[in-house]
């Protein structure tokens, strides 16, 4: 069995450029502020790993979202020193898992899938076009 942080190495990709958002959510939220927001706007990509911020020591579990320059949109963390690894996923897979789990973010809710990400990994139809891509 892989660990999120495995998962998110394995399967993710690191995040530079943070450009200034106009949603904004409230701290904490992050999971299902940017779950409600590709409800809304299907040009953007969901994307979940880890970050860092300004003020914080360690990376934490966290989801933003991805434009398609590869731009991150974060709506709850303020734009500055902030660094960004993880997952972009498939809009569908994100809103079935979240139908599933009935909890936002896809790593902290596996375990309500008896953990059949961090058995299997992440399916090929769960990442998203970028990740193909690359």
């Amino acid at each position: 069995m892989m660990s999120s942080e495995s998962l998110v190495l394995r399967y993710g990709r690191s995040f530079s450029q943070q450009v200034p958002t106009q949603v904004r959510g409230m701290k904490g939220k992050c999971f299902q502020t940017c779950y409600d927001w590709i409800l809304e706007d299907d040009s953007l990509t969901y994307c979940e790993g880890y970050a860092i911020c300004n003020g914080l020591v360690l990376p934490v579990l966290h989801a933003w979202l991805v434009c398609e320059q590869g731009q991150v949109h974060d709506p709850t963390w303020k734009p500055g020193k902030n660094a960004y690894f993880g997952v972009e996923l498939e809009r569908k897979f994100v809103l079935n898992t979240v139908a599933q789990t009935k909890s936002h973010g896809i790593l902290a809710s596996d375990f309500r899938l008896d953990f059949a990400l961090h058995r299997n990994g992440f399916p090929i139809h769960a990442l998203a076009r970028q990740f193909h891509q690359s």
